[in-house]
């Protein structure tokens, strides 16, 4: 049977086409129907790309029993993330405030004012059908559920610059990551400590040599596993690529560092043969599943070959379902170029006789226009015009597809998304154009008639909002994790304008100050941007 995913777009909601759950997309037409049939509303978030999310759904959501419980007595809706940032954010804060858990899928029980009540992760199928039978119970008859709306409108105070400097010197760079457990690549934070003079080459080295990039065909993965950074969840997003990206081309500009020079020029290759769609944008997300399992196909066997040891470092290296994820050894690499590079090769040849992971075609905005942004970053480090060719083109193809009488958080093909309008799309592309400007000094103009528009569209109530749909405006939406907020990136692209309105903007986000002590780790280029502004003399 087909539900109503069948008509959208959006492949995370094309893969649950076919479930026996009625789902419905994001809409009114859900919403009255939940008014109309007094059902409170199941909303289940995630991404094309997300392992966990196709485990919930093989386990649950393909599950006939289950479906008959959703159908009967819940309205059920799917969304992807990556279409409404806000909605995920303001559900995540939730979910984090009142669990302590996060990540996706991000389930999560709502009341006909669209408040959430309950909310969960992933569960199996006897958990989440135990669930599903308590969280209705209480929907009928607990009438304080029914009645929630939103409070108090999401908005931070702001400080003055004595404040902020105060703030400022107390932030911390201990305790970053907990003793044990999964380490994202934090890449603006370690630009905020490169540009601080703290050392970050044990992060460089973590993120580059061990399991969280891939040395056969290039990019990073989201996240790695272990606290060792061994074994990666495999998947692979744009966002990362973008900012890692950056940060490589921040220290290649202070010491040359030719292992940044080896990152840069992989991940470049794959994601131009891997990632570009038809229309010169770039998709946002390579799976980590394929029909082998996985990871199977970033992974390799054991080997006795000597040279294939000691170049992946297959004696201290993660392995994953008996196989071997590699690591490179550098020292090796560099005085064995050739060698290793045809060792490589071989690899990558026999990747293309395996199953090879999907592509979500989805470009986003902010995404794109931040990686073109780092692609210019890079080929000025490097002194390569082909780079910088890359990014001029992907310059045009942004304003060819996304930039109309608004901007398209999200392109299909070559035809815009509807949504809410975003901050961080708007100053994303401010921030590519800062850099463009460089090259083609003509576009000042334009800038300048981006930071109208910016202003105009985004500052409320002497407020910087992050998007025009307020409601799901949220702290979420203020991090510079995994992609920089939209706030910290308009500040950055008017400190590259070196623009005189950059106090102003400063001055009406200078509230993040105040989240920033709890994590600063979580606002790394707000931190270099305050940094530049409030603590520097």
């Amino acid at each position: 049977m087909n539900n109503l995913l069948g008509k959208e777009k959006s492949r995370y909601l094309l893969q649950h086409k076919d479930n026996p759950v009625n789902w419905y997309a994001w809409g009114e037409e859900a919403f009255e129907k939940a008014r109309t049939e007094n059902k409170p509303i199941f909303l289940s978030i995630g991404y094309s790309s997300c392992h966990w999310c196709h485990v919930m759904a093989h386990e649950c959501f393909e599950d006939l029993e289950i479906a008959k419980v959703l159908n009967d007595s819940f309205v059920s809706i799917k969304l992807d993330k990556e279409e409404y940032p806000d909605i995920d954010g303001f559900y995540m804060d939730f979910l984090v405030r009142n669990f302590g858990s996060s990540g996706w899928p991000l389930n999560v029980f709502l009341n006909h004012n669209n408040i959430p009540f309950y909310g969960m992760t992933y569960l199996p199928k006897y958990n989440f059908l135990m669930l599903l039978n308590q969280v209705l119970e209480e929907f009928h008859k607990n009438t304080k559920i029914k009645t929630m709306s939103i409070g108090e409108r999401f908005k931070l105070k702001k400080v003055d610059r004595g404040e902020a400097k105060k703030l400022l010197e107390s932030v911390s760079f201990d305790n970053v990551y907990d003793v044990f457990g999964p380490r994202f690549p934090r890449a603006l934070f370690l630009f905020y400590k490169l540009h601080k003079g703290l050392d970050i080459e044990q992060e460089l080295e973590n993120i580059i040599t061990k399991g969280l990039f891939d040395h056969i065909e290039g990019g990073w993965f989201r996240y790695s596993v272990d606290s060792e950074w061994k074994v990666p969840h495999f998947e692979k997003m744009l966002y990362d690529q973008a900012t890692l990206l950056f940060l490589c081309a921040e220290v290649y500009y202070k010491n040359q560092k030719r292992i940044c020079k080896y990152a840069i020029e992989k991940t470049i290759f794959w994601l131009n043969e891997r990632m570009r769609l038809l229309s010169g944008l770039y998709g946002s997300a390579a799976d980590a599943d394929t029909k082998d399992g996985e990871g199977y196909y970033y992974t390799i066997e054991k080997t006795n070959d000597e040279k294939i040891k000691t170049l992946f470092r297959l004696d201290e290296c993660g392995v994953h379902e008996n196989r071997f994820m590699p690591w490179i050894n550098f020292a090796f690499y560099k005085e064995n170029p050739d060698e290793s590079n045809k060792i490589i090769n071989l690899y990558k040849e026999a990747r293309k006789n395996i199953d090879s992971p999907g592509l979500d075609n989805k470009s986003v905005m902010s995404w794109n226009c931040f990686f073109g942004f780092s692609l210019l970053r890079c080929a000025d480090a490097l002194g390569d015009d082909s780079i910088k060719n890359l990014a001029l083109a992907l310059f045009d193809n942004i304003f060819r597809y996304h930039v109309k009488d608004k901007i398209f958080h999200v392109v299909y093909d070559t035809e815009g998304f509807e949504s809410q309008e975003y901050l961080e799309d708007y100053a994303s592309y401010l921030l590519f154009l800062s850099e463009i400007v460089k090259i083609k000094p003509e576009l000042k103009d334009k800038a300048e008639d981006f930071i109208t528009i910016i202003e105009k569209k985004f500052v409320k109530e002497d407020y910087l909002v992050n998007t025009t749909g307020t409601f799901f405006d949220n702290p979420n939406l203020l991090y510079d994790m995994p992609l920089p907020s939209g706030g910290s990136i308009l500040l950055y692209a008017l400190l590259n304008l070196n623009h005189d309105k950059l106090e102003h903007f400063a001055s009406l986000t200078s509230g993040v100050l105040e989240l920033i002590k709890k994590d600063p780790s979580f606002f790394g280029l707000w931190l270099y941007c305050f940094e530049k502004l409030f603590g520097e003399h």
